[in-house]
């Protein structure tokens, strides 16, 4: 009954208990913009007139039950930004229609039966921020096309997979990709603090003070709660670089293991005090500007991410705490504030207008 729905255009059942197989009639919604049905047990086959909803956006199946192949008729969706099929059960190959979302920014596909080889068609995917395929049955290499993926930040792929090639790959992606973010980075320092940006110098305090930490979670939340933005990690209130390498996740020459330390910091604070599946809608990654290593994360915007609401919990309390970017400022919202802006949120998919707050 829910396919006679025919003006919906955000559909969320996920992290429930549902079982059975996903009705074919979804593929009735033509106003759908979002789909969510992951983390459930859904099982059977996904059904190939899924790709009858050309407004989809985000399509979310993930951890479920699902097996059989995947349809190539998702390449049909043409205004995808994020698919994640990951932790599921199905089998064959990549079908290498999936090249045809240029849009895309995320795609998880990894902990399934898939095996084959990975589709050169794939590197048509300009967009791809992130890209996971891990844990599959894949063979063969990297295909050369990847070198395309210039915005690609994360890449996983199956132990299969030729290493001695997608070592020369992934050291030529690096040196294609730095110079731009290098230069994104930049624009935004000497922009200054503002509705997409923020400032932060340090990610963890000294000893017990958990205020740094919790104030980057402030600030990731409150971007994911509005336009999406990035967090600079690194940086004095006036853009000036000092780096995190004096923070105690580095200890002697060693960058490499502190950056992994801090990177994994982050990832535990924000799985523990925002939401566990926070990974699918911050993208952190480290640069060197003027001398300086800084932790930089972007935050995707309402709409492109099925977190929303997005809430804060205070250290060493059930406390959950609401945050919106403002002008310049992050602000903390309360009572019928906040209840009217999850309204208009869950109603329109974008944020309401914001007030000048500085």
């Amino acid at each position: 009954e829910l396919g006679q729905l025919a003006k919906l255009t955000f559909l969320g059942l996920d992290q429930n208990q549902l079982s059975g197989t996903i009705p074919s009639e979804l593929g009735q919604l033509a106003e759908l913009t979002f789909l969510g049905l992951y983390q459930n047990q859904l099982s059977g086959t996904i059904p190939p007139e899924l790709g009858q909803l050309a407004k989809l956006t985000f399509l979310g199946l993930d951890q479920n039950q699902l097996d059989g192949l995947i349809p190539p008729e998702l390449g049909q969706l043409a205004e995808l930004t994020s698919l994640r099929l990951d932790q599921n059960r199905l089998n064959g190959t990549i079908p290498p229609e999936l090249g045809q979302l240029t849009k895309l920014t995320r795609l998880g596909l990894d902990q399934n039966q898939l095996s084959g080889t990975i589709p050169p068609e794939l590197g048509q995917l300009t967009e791809l921020t992130q890209l996971r395929l891990n844990d599959n049955e894949l063979s063969g290499a990297v295909p050369e096309s990847f070198v395309s993926l210039r915005r690609l930040r994360v890449l996983s792929v199956d132990p299969a997979i030729d290493r001695e090639r997608l070592l020369p790959f992934q050291q030529q992606l690096v040196q294609a990709s730095m110079p731009a973010a290098i230069r994104d980075i930049a624009d935004l320092i000497n922009g200054g603090e503002s509705e997409a940006v923020e400032f932060k110098e340090t990610l963890r305090g000294h000893r017990q003070d958990k205020k740094p930490e919790q104030a980057v979670l402030k600030a990731i939340a409150g971007f994911l709660n509005t336009y999406g933005g990035t967090v600079i990690i690194g940086l004095k209130d006036d853009g000036s670089p000092i780096g995190i390498l004096r923070e105690s996740f580095f200890t002697g020459e060693d960058t490499m293991t502190g950056r992994d330390n801090a990177g994994r910091f982050l990832s535990a604070i924000a799985r523990e005090r925002i939401d566990e599946n926070i990974s699918d809608a911050i993208d952190p990654e480290f640069i060197e500007y003027k001398g300086a290593l800084l932790l930089v994360v972007r935050c995707d915007p309402v709409g492109e991410h099925a977190l929303f609401p997005v809430w804060v919990q205070e250290v060493g309390s059930k406390v959950q705490r609401f945050y919106r970017r403002g002008s310049r400022e992050t602000i903390e919202l309360h009572g019928n504030n906040l209840l009217s802006y999850i309204n208009y949120v869950n109603e329109f998919k974008t944020p309401p207008a914001s007030e000048d707050d500085s």
